[in-house]
């Protein structure tokens, strides 16, 4: 039988140190960053993805619409010719107009500068429904429901583009939202002793007030809000019995300060008669002049496939009911934003629910434009685009709560043992929902692009005007060359509100290049440029014409053409039918008159 030795360590040995494990740069980084500064960074990410999202093709699509009025309207501001107490339109605040006038004073008129604040605003957007998610769910929640709208195509095609007033309500109906959810937060957490313990609350139900008031004047039509606001804050008094909050001053006062921010239109419309409101009702595009119950009920249908189509492809229209169950995608978008909106009732969060129903319950009865019908299929969305914020708040609280329960399935029946296999199947698993999250936020980019491609293969409108705007501004040089606009372009509607010299005028206006419209070509052309020398080309008056104009004249008004054809999708493609950018020759040769220096070429 052998012993068995044991070694004893030395009586004053030190014990070994555990290794320490090496954390990496991340964990490094996350231990000394303090929540508020992580937040303040994720919503700064947010907001830059969101911008990276509208920037591609901002001034290229949509072509341009009725926002040039707006912007004229804006331009006289800036100008100092008035200063309304509405927009262009009597029944839209002045608001917009007035903050895009101010961005003329700070950084100078701009092309750029109308559809760059709008895409910004539609970027804080982005960054503020991050906010109201994290009060209804948590910053998971909000987090991926501003992810999705950073990527929904119809808020960045629409809300995020066209220089309208009406394209910022989103954002002004976000500050409504969050604003009445910090309100509700701020009740006090046991029944008041005095009304001083709802000065908190008091404080942001004014503020909401006045965003209300902003958002108004942005569209009528978000009046259909004011129900939702006041149902949520009253089941939330009601949940947590603080009737007391109705014994104060703060709701009335809130109501007043609702009014002082749309006063300006109420004011305005008082001295008019009601005009501005009046006119609303001759929007025939969009306004129901006789509504029965079955104009109601169809009106209702079409406002139900508008919205399942906005959260998801709002390029896809189909022809029947049954064919939206073709989409995947769509199914996918509607069902998680089903299952939100349910679980946010379970959670005691009304709002979105809210929001929803009395849009659905009122709006069907005097708006009928919902992208059917001839309308315009993007466009038309911009009159419920306020949802589109808390549509995505409840997808994303469905997808996170389906999430959650496929890692909770994981956890019960694939748990860790021996082998690595095991652990990694249980990793990968757990990897599974995050994966189709991030498919669902980033698969609207791929309809986006098909979009982009296919507009920008057939609509070149936008392209044209402003190549138009680089030439006249490459041909005037370091000179004073007078510009002359051909009187056509007045008879080019681009069926949106605007003319192609409406669009004209106000880009070279922008820009800064000082322009006449020609009323009598023939005349005035040779009365503009005979007294100039010869000589100094730089000098010679450069003309905008439609070449149908420019063949008639060209005896008596000598030009030659300095651009290429300039087409624009409402005219013949086929025909000869094209504008141009042009210098006045005095002593041109007669068959090199309104061609390029080369001569005419196929197609001239």
């Amino acid at each position: 039988m052998t012993e068995r030795t044991t070694t004893r360590p030395p009586r004053n040995a030190r014990p070994r140190p555990a290794k320490r494990r090496q954390r990496t740069i991340f964990q490094q980084i996350a231990a000394r960053t303090r929540p508020q500064e992580a937040e303040a960074l994720l919503i700064l990410i947010l907001f830059g993805f969101a911008l990276l999202m509208r920037w591609p093709n901002l001034m290229r699509l949509p072509h341009f619409t009725d926002e040039i009025g707006e912007i004229r309207w804006t331009w006289q501001i800036y100008t100092g010719q008035h200063f309304p107490l509405t927009a262009q339109v009597k029944y839209f605040g002045p608001i917009h107009h007035y903050l895009l006038a101010l961005c003329f004073g700070v950084f100078g008129p701009s092309v750029t500068l109308p559809r760059t604040l709008v895409c910004i605003i539609g970027a804080l957007t982005v960054a503020l429904t991050y906010l109201i998610g994290r009060e209804l769910g948590g910053w998971k929640v909000g987090a991926v429901g501003a992810a999705l709208l950073a990527t929904l195509p119809q808020h960045i095609v629409v809300n995020s583009h066209v220089a309208w007033e009406n394209s910022t309500t989103p954002f002004y109906a976000t500050l409504c939202y969050y604003t009445l959810l910090r309100a509700i937060r701020a009740l006090p957490p046991t029944p008041a002793r005095d009304n001083r313990s709802f000065w908190p609350t008091g404080r942001w139900l004014l503020l909401c007030a006045f965003c209300g008031g902003l958002m108004l004047q942005t569209h009528l039509g978000t009046i259909l809000l004011a129900p939702a606001l006041l149902g949520a804050l009253g089941y939330a008094l009601y949940r947590q019995q603080y009737w007391q909050l109705l014994r104060t001053p703060w709701p009335y006062l809130s109501l007043l300060v609702a009014l002082v921010a749309y006063s300006p239109v109420l004011i305005d419309n008082l001295r008019a008669g009601m005009a501005g409101f009046q006119r609303a009702k001759g929007r025939d595009y969009a306004y129901v002049a006789d509504p029965t119950l079955g104009t109601y009920l169809y009106n209702l249908r079409n406002l139900c496939y508008e919205l399942a189509r906005m959260i998801s492809n709002p390029f896809r229209t189909p022809e029947r009911a049954l064919h939206y169950f073709t989409s995947p995608y769509m199914l996918i978008a509607v069902v998680l934003a089903l299952l939100g909106l349910g679980l946010l009732i379970r959670r005691h969060q009304p709002l979105p629910l809210l929001a929803i129903f009395f849009t659905a319950a009122i709006m069907p009865y005097y708006n009928h434009a919902y992208g059917v019908d001839g309308d315009r299929y993007l466009l038309t969305g911009r009159y419920v685009a306020y949802l589109l914020p808390l549509l995505t708040i409840a997808t994303a609280t469905g997808a996170l709560a389906l999430a959650t329960a496929v890692v909770h399935l994981g956890q019960r029946f694939l748990t860790p043992g021996k082998g690595s296999l095991r652990a990694w199947w249980r990793a990968a698993w757990i990897a599974l929902p995050a994966g189709l999250i991030l498919l669902l936020i980033l698969y609207p980019i791929i309809p986006l692009r098909r979009y982009y491609t296919h507009e920008g293969q057939n609509d070149p409108d936008n392209a044209t005007f402003l190549e138009t705007i680089q030439i006249v501004r490459q041909a005037r040089g370091t000179g004073n060359a007078p510009v002359l606009i051909g009187p056509l372009f007045e008879k080019v509607d681009l069926k949106d509100g605007a003319t192609a010299l409406e669009i004209l005028d106000i880009l070279l206006t922008l820009d800064g290049i000082p322009h006449t419209t020609l009323t009598d070509p023939a005349q005035q052309i040779a009365q503009i440029g005979d007294p100039i020398n010869p000589d100094d080309i730089l000098a010679q008056p450069i003309i905008i014409m439609m070449r149908d104009q420019c063949i008639p004249i060209r005896e008596t008004a000598p030009m030659l053409r300095i651009s290429e054809r300039l087409r624009l999708r409402e005219l013949y493609w086929e025909l000869p039918s094209y504008y141009g950018v042009y210098r006045y020759m005095r002593d041109l040769p007669l068959g090199d008159r309104c061609f390029p220096a080369g001569g005419a070429t196929a197609g001239d």
